[in-house]
C-alpha cells in the first residue's frame, strides 16, 4: 500500500504542486536526511519542554522551505 501511495499519489499533483516537490521538498528531504543524525533512540518524551527549533538544530534538521515559524 505504501509503495502504491508513493507510485501514484503524485499523480494527483497539479504543476504547481509538482514543480514545489521536485524543486524544494525532495532537495530539502534529501539534504535534511544526510545531515541529521539517528533518530530511532531519541528520548522525546523528556523533551516536551523543548522548543521545536531547538530540537530541530539538535538533530540537524533544516527547517522546511517556505515555511517560516
Amino acid at each position: 500500500m505504501c509503495i502504491l501511495g508513493a507510485l501514484f499519489g503524485p499523480l494527483r499533483l497539479n504543476t504547481r504542486k509538482w514543480q514545489l516537490l521536485t524543486a524544494e521538498l525532495i532537495p530539502w528531504a534529501v539534504q535534511s536526511g544526510r545531515n541529521a543524525s539517528c533518530i530511532l533512540n531519541f528520548y522525546y518524551e523528556k523533551r516536551w519542554e523543548q522548543s521545536v527549533e531547538s530540537l530541530r538544530h539538535e538533530i540537524g534538521i533544516f527547517p522546511p522551505p517556505g515555511i517560516h515559524f
